[in-house]
């Protein structure tokens, strides 16, 4: 059994005020270059969320939502992802009973689920928006809206090896999630680019790239 924990209104000053899904660790793909202590859900607010209330089952997240209410814009796998069992596939009845669930919402996510055939397919067939979240230019696709993290980039716009990059306007200027929107672009093109920050920068650097 899969478990969650529903927030119908975030306070997040990234993402602004929308409706967040918090996944157990079970749905975390093997392969996340994020296993180790570097991971956003071993840190913070969101830590203690993940580790102290994410209890209930993701059978019972639809009656959550129709007693909590909720935004239209939802923001799925703050912590956790949408693997099965540990694997570096994308489980496809998770992603079923997210889509049912926010059938009448944008609901968009990331995954560290590598991009490759399986995967995409299931992505190009979900409502909701999956964001593949890569580590080196040659795991993005251009099948699929993608997204990396970079040691650091010196314009908001570029390109590079047959991929325009854009870096998320939240780095450099005051806008959020709930208003920027592009990573919740289901046709996107562009790979949205994410500066190393916060806890994880000397733990990550050596391993990115720049642009």
């Amino acid at each position: 059994m899969i478990y969650c924990k529903y927030v119908a209104n975030s306070q997040n000053r990234k993402t602004g005020n929308i409706s967040q899904v918090y996944l157990d660790k079970t749905t975390c793909p093997a392969s996340c270059p994020l296993h180790s202590h570097i991971c956003y859900g071993n840190f913070g607010p969101a830590s203690i969320v993940w580790r102290k209330y994410c209890n209930t089952p993701i059978t019972h997240l639809k009656d959550e939502i129709e007693s909590k209410g909720s935004t239209y814009i939802i923001r799925n796998c703050v912590c956790g992802d949408i693997a099965y069992n540990k694997t570096d596939y994308i489980d496809i009845d998770l992603v079923d009973i997210l889509n049912n669930a926010f059938r009448n919402h944008l609901a968009y996510t990331y995954t560290h689920c590598k991009a490759n055939h399986y995967n995409i397919t299931i992505a190009k067939h979900s409502k909701m928006v999956i964001n593949f979240s890569c580590s080196s230019i040659d795991e993005l696709s251009h099948d699929v809206p993608c997204n990396i993290v970079v040691k650091s980039m010196k314009k908001n716009k570029t390109r590079k090896d047959g991929y325009t990059f854009i870096k998320c306007p939240n780095t450099y200027k005051d806008i959020t999630c709930k208003d920027c929107n592009l990573c919740m672009n289901k046709n996107r093109k562009s790979v949205i680019v994410f500066p190393v920050h916060g806890h994880v920068k000397k733990s990550y650097m050596e391993n990115l790239i720049e642009l």
